[in-house]
């Protein structure tokens, strides 16, 4: 089963979640969800290696609607990167967001960050602005992996080795 999630702010600051799903025979499912607390843990999980990974983790600011934010640098592990390798996610594809327990990966989880961002400063407006859909996320985001990539090259720094078991 396939499934895409996107979320909406709220006035008030609630957020409502459109979740689509498709089912094995095709069939489109759809159910949208009214959080109106908020986001209990959230959790970003980047490459500390790579300057723009942290650059993008140290401007980006979230909404109040996150209860309890962590950032991890995928370099110095832990059980939320091994568990992230055991669900199958390759964070050299990627940066990870965990939203309360459901992983977005790559395009989805900068898609998930400019939604709950607020818009404090001219790097999280841009950054909304660009990122909020979710088509555009995912055309844009290969060439943020590819700048991600040539720079770990350039400044001699290897990839993750993180080993992947399913999904």
């Amino acid at each position: 089963m396939r499934r895409a999630v996107n979320l909406n702010m709220m006035p008030g600051g609630g957020i409502r979640l459109d979740l689509l799903s498709t089912n094995w025979d095709g069939i489109i499912l759809y159910q949208v969800e009214e959080m109106t607390k908020p986001i209990a843990h959230l959790v970003v999980i980047y490459d500390g290696d790579c300057p723009f990974c942290t650059r993008y983790v140290s401007h980006v600011r979230l909404q109040n609607v996150v209860e309890q934010l962590q950032y991890v640098n995928a370099r110095d592990g832990g059980g939320i990167v091994a568990a992230a390798a055991q669900e199958g996610f390759d964070l050299n594809d990627g940066m990870l967001v965990v939203m309360d327990g459901v992983y977005h990966h790559g395009a989805d989880a900068v898609q998930i960050l400019a939604l709950l961002s607020s818009p404090v400063s001219a790097f999280n407006r841009l950054h909304a602005r660009m990122f909020r859909s979710r088509t555009v996320s995912r055309l844009l985001y290969p060439a943020l992996r590819f700048g991600r990539n040539a720079s770990l090259r350039l400044l001699g720094r290897p990839k993750l080795l993180l080993h992947r078991q399913k999904r």
